[in-house]
């Protein structure tokens, strides 16, 4: 998906837009992860 992105951006606009629930989805796992993570380290 990345190269094809990358070469066209149309593409990644229509995937985010089909997706955008599993790419928000992923977004707040990815935000939620970090925050421990970062949480963690104090």
């Amino acid at each position: 998906m990345t190269r094809l992105a990358a070469g066209d951006a149309r593409v990644a606009g229509a995937y985010v837009r089909v997706n955008a629930a599993n790419v928000r989805a992923a977004w707040r796992a990815l935000r939620g992860r970090l925050d421990r993570d970062v949480a963690a380290l104090r």
